[in-house]
Parts: structure tokens; sequence; C-alpha cells
């Protein structure tokens, strides 16, 4: 018979030195490797978020940990009681059910970790109403932004540009009186990208958006006529920043910290304009800021681009200035691996502003593309005050670049997805929630 409490402290130091001691050699193999693993996956992942209380991720970690030291210290006291009859190398029923326990909590925490369910993380509110617009328009729907108009009728307004050709961007108008069923208006404008609409008092639509020229690089505006489909530019740049991004990574600006409300002239790129007006009057347009990239001098060539949402507020529509800080910043938590914050869509319910936004994982899309599939989709985040913003830790939907509409009694999401195919071409669907 060995000595229990020599036993206990073996399987408090680690599971299965305890089994190992009374000459349980296989039970003490299995918890030795499982014990292995638990702590190999709580401090090498760069990822891990077993420390991480604030995410419920955490916790199942926890519980998978608990079970397996628990049970290897009960079972190791038991054995070194005196069961010499127990042959040595064979597991008890109970040994077996405890495992298959163990495994299951370690293997769906780590699951959890790595995001391999968040395909499963989808939101049951928001039903699928079909595609509303087809690829035939192919590269002329990317950034769809949504406007009603003073009859009823919806205006859609997207940047695009045209197959075989990618050097330009225009601005294209979809017009629909059901929010369903949407005609192509052809393009509105050209040389301009990312429109961001507001109507106006007088009921003519105000278009917001980038151009990029070697002399200045920023936000243009532009008003409509009544029906929102012919568009006059108005003069100079609403909103001027730094500029000079580059297409190519290598080109891209080290990632950086905001502090207070920042220098425009630090920015590089402007993309992905969203505009809301404000109850105490004037408007605020969320933008993304990209252009930059993770360490270099930690990744080298494997650098991704990095994205975050800013913002910027007007009380006139034409005199623009930056926000403080930042409205949703790259590993915010919860999503701590998050990398890439892009194409809000920033709705009033009730008193909170809801964002709905793109989210991407750059440590997993961009180094191993496999698991794209696991990570990218739209989520959401909450808000009192439109600036200060906390993160839903649930998968909404798969897609990208939402545009949202609101009324009292539902609020419709739409999304772009991208056709396989040499050209890329792009369907916007619809989703609904009552």
């Amino acid at each position: 018979m060995k000595n229990k409490k020599i036993t206990v402290l073996l399987s408090l130091l680690l599971p299965g030195l305890g089994h190992l001691y009374i000459k349980k050699y296989v039970d003490g193999i299995v918890f030795i490797a499982a014990a292995a693993f638990l702590w190999y996956a709580m401090l090498f992942p760069s990822n891990s978020q077993a420390l991480n209380f604030n995410s419920p991720r955490a916790y199942i970690f926890w519980l998978g940990f608990t079970l397996v030291y628990f049970y290897a210290i009960a079972d190791s006291y038991r054995k070194a009681g005196g069961e010499a009859n127990i042959p040595k190398k064979t597991f008890s029923a109970p040994l077996i059910a405890a495992g298959g326990i163990a495994f299951l909590f370690v293997i769906s925490g780590l699951l959890v970790f790595q995001g391999y369910w968040r395909p499963f993380s989808y939101s049951s509110d928001w039903k699928r109403e079909g595609i509303v617009i087809t690829s035939e328009y192919c590269n002329m729907m990317a950034n769809p932004e949504i406007v009603q108009l003073s009859d009823g009728s919806w205006m859609m307004y997207t940047h695009g540009w045209p197959r075989k050709d990618d050097s330009r961007n225009d601005v294209y108008g979809y017009s629909s009186r059901d929010g369903l069923r949407w005609k192509a208006e052809g393009m509105l404008i050209e040389k301009a990208s990312m429109p961001a609409a507001v109507q106006l008092p007088d009921g003519r639509v105000r278009l917001y958006f980038v151009r990029n020229t070697p002399e200045a690089s920023g936000v243009m505006s532009a008003i409509s006529s009544a029906d929102g489909l012919h568009f006059s530019i108005e003069n100079g740049y609403r909103f001027l920043i730094g500029g000079g991004a580059t297409k190519d990574i290598s080109g891209f600006k080290q990632f950086y910290a905001v502090i207070g409300q920042g220098d425009p002239k630090d920015i590089t790129t402007m993309a992905h304009l969203n505009i809301i007006k404000l109850e105490q009057g004037g408007y605020r347009i969320f933008f993304d800021e990209g252009g930059m990239r993770a360490d270099v001098r930690k990744y080298g060539e494997k650098a991704w681009p990095m994205w975050r949402v800013r913002s910027i507020t007007s009380q006139d529509g034409f005199k623009w200035t930056l926000d403080p800080g930042v409205r949703m910043e790259v590993e915010q938590p919860p999503l701590i691996e998050m990398q890439r914050v892009s194409s809000s869509a920033v709705v009033k319910i009730g008193d909170e502003y809801h964002m709905y936004f793109s989210a991407g994982f750059s440590p997993w899309e961009d180094l191993q593309p496999w698991k794209r599939w696991a990570w990218s989709g739209i989520y959401e985040a909450v808000s009192k005050d439109g600036l200060n913003f906390s993160i839903v830790d649930k998968r909404l939907l798969s897609g990208s670049d939402p545009a949202v509409i609101q009324t009292k009694d539902w609020s419709r999401m739409y999304l772009s997805r991208s056709e396989p195919g040499p050209d890329s071409c792009i369907n916007i669907e619809s989703w609904i929630k009552k």
C-alpha cells in the first residue's frame, strides 16, 4: 500500500504523477497527457483566453482543467488505498467515463479558443430573405449605403468599378419601393467611392464620398435632385486626411495608438463611410482607418493589414472634425484576436446606438487562410452615447459590408457576398429582424 499523502501531493503537482507513484502507469500517462495539453493551451497559443475572465471561453477552459485535476487526485487517492488487485495496465470504468468527459471539455475549450465554434454562433434573430441584387452587375455593388426618400421609397448607393477595370471607382445607384426589389439606376458620380447618404430637411440627399487624387485625399460631398438620382458636387473637401496610402502592404505604416483627438494627417486611408443624424443636432460619420499593418519587427513579411473604426462630427454638414479616440479598436475585448474592424453601420434603437460591423481575424485568416471560414463575420456593438461601444460576443451572420435600415417594427440588414469566379462578382442579400 502506497502513502496516500504522497500520492495526493504528486497528483496536485501534475495529474498522473500520483498514478505513476502507485504504478498505475496507463492511468498516469492518460492524466499527464491531458494535463500537459491543458497547460500548453493556456500558455503558448498567442490567442489563448484562459486568463481572460471577461470572456466566457475562459470558464469553459477552467471547468475542464478542474475536472482533470480533481479526478486525478481523487482517483489516485482511492487506488493508493490498497486496490492491489486492480490490474496495473487496465482502465477502470469510472476513469474511462471521467476521462471521456474531461476530453470533451478540453476539446470544446480548444475549439472555442481557436474560433471553430464561430460558424455555429449565428444569431437566430435574423432571418434570411434572399438575394436582392444579383451579380449581373458584378463589381458595382460594394459598400452599400441606404437612405429613405420623402416619398417613402429607398435609394441604395454603392461604389464599384467597370468589369475588368479596377483602376477606378464610381458611385452607382439602385432604387426600391419595398427594400427587396431593386432597380439599377446606373452610375451617378464618377471617380468616387465609399458613399454615405443622409436626407436633408428639404428632402434632397447629401452624399458624402471618398476621393483620392495626387493633390489631396479625403471626403467630398454632392447634393441630389429630389429623386436622389442626379448629383451636383459641392466645391472642396469636407474633410482632408494625410493620404498617401499604397496598394502594397509593404508601404503601409505601422499600426499606431490614437492619443486624444489625433491628427487627420496621420490617416492614410479612409473607407466605408456611414452617417447618422445626432439627436442634439448635427451629424456623425463613422469610417474605417486603414493603411496600417501589424508590427513588421515581430512578424516580418507575414505582417497583416489592420483596420479600425473612427468617426468625425459636424454641426452643419460642411465642417468636420475628428472625434477623440477610436470607436472600435483592433483587439477590443472580448474579441481580442480581432485585427480588422470595418464597414460599420450604425442605427439608433430606443436609447442605444447599435453598430453592426465586419470583423476579421488576421493571425488566422492571413497566415492560415484555411481557417478563414471559422472566424470572420458580422458582429454587433452597443453604445449609449454613440462614441463608446461595447461588443456583443456573438457572431450574427457571415458576410461583409453591412447596411441597416430601421423602422419601428423591424430592422433589415443588407450584406455583400463575393461569388466564386475569376471576377469575384458580388451579390447583395437581405436579412430581417422583427
